[in-house]
């Protein structure tokens, strides 16, 4: 229980340098609800200006998330932008986030986006956001393992293994 106490203040601590958090935030980083994520990503962007036009602004309304699709594609694109951002994999599942599963890997992601949002240049974050809309333009967003989020290398050969590996992952997951 110590070691979950450890991730759950350490999340709360670097989350409330850049936004107020809501009442029970302990009980909602163990087991955390679709709009409390919603909550989370869109104030670190607005506090930080990180991933500065990755969502339009009707997206960025709780109202937005009515079904599961949108929910999904909010995350997937958050944590997309984060990963393209850092320039590294995160460990986090899109579907698992969506159930409210894995809550500390919902917090180290959590803390990957704090870590973009204050490091991160604007640069850095605009050329995330552009691979992020490339990537949905590709059609990816579909074909993208629900189960795990993971980002293409850079070159095309990288890139081709990357959809192949996912595709794998996503019928091994069937």
């Amino acid at each position: 229980m110590a070691g979950q106490e450890d991730w759950v203040s350490e999340t709360m601590a670097k989350l409330s340098t850049l936004v107020t958090m809501p009442k029970n935030s302990e009980k909602f980083l163990r087991r955390p609800p679709v709009w409390f994520v919603h909550t989370v990503i869109t104030e670190v962007m607005k506090a930080t200006d990180f991933a500065d036009g990755l969502y339009s602004d009707e997206e960025c309304r709780s109202s937005y998330l009515v079904d599961r699709e949108t929910k999904r594609r909010f995350v997937h694109k958050a944590v997309k932008c984060v990963s393209f951002a850092l320039d590294e994999e995160l460990d986090v599942s899109v579907s698992k986030v969506l159930a409210g599963l894995e809550g500390n890997k919902t917090s180290a992601f959590f803390l990957k986006l704090h870590h973009a949002a204050v490091t991160c240049s604007r640069a850095r974050s605009a050329d995330a956001v552009d691979r992020v809309r490339a990537w949905e333009a590709t059609g990816d967003v579909e074909a993208t393992d629900a189960a795990t989020c993971s980002t293409a290398p850079s070159s095309p050969a990288g890139s081709a293994l990357a959809k192949h590996n996912s595709r794998t992952r996503l019928n091994d997951a069937l």
